[in-house]
């Protein structure tokens, strides 16, 4: 992550100081960006919530699919990574659609969600989305194309 000076979008309540969101005596949610000179410019960095909760984000792409990886929960004292929540990675194909979402506790690693998406259609809508435990949901095209070949 970018450690220089970053864009920052604040909702500011009677006009208190919102560098320290916490300070105040109002409540305030500050969203933190990417900086410029970063590959990830202007994209959502971190939100500070008025319950000391945060949320990480990090960017990563290739020539087939961009992966969103979201860190959500507790805050170390620096407010630099979460040490307890959830670490949400989501990858999405070049067309937009969402190819996979997993879930993981942060302090365990353990997964608790995982979804695969497959078989789509033209218009890149899945007609199979499978989860950690094994099942499956198919959409209705996805049946009547199987059973109506």
């Amino acid at each position: 992550m970018a450690t220089s000076t970053q864009a920052i979008t604040i909702q500011n309540l009677d006009g208190y100081d919102s560098s320290n969101p916490f300070a105040g005596t109002y409540l305030a949610t500050t969203n933190w960006y990417y900086p410029s000179g970063d590959p990830n410019f202007n994209k959502l960095r971190r939100v500070d919530h008025p319950d000391q909760t945060m949320e990480l984000y990090e960017y990563t792409a290739n020539s087939t699919n961009q992966t969103n990886i979201v860190y959500s929960g507790q805050a170390n004292s620096g407010r630099t990574v979460v040490v307890a929540g959830t670490k949400t990675t989501t990858v999405i194909g070049l067309a937009g659609q969402t190819l996979s979402r997993q879930v993981a506790d942060i302090a365990t690693g353990y997964i608790t969600s995982r979804e695969t998406y497959s078989s789509f259609d033209s218009q890149g809508r899945a007609g199979t989305v499978s989860y950690l435990d094994g099942t499956s949901n198919h959409s209705r095209l996805q049946l009547f194309a199987i059973l109506i070949p």
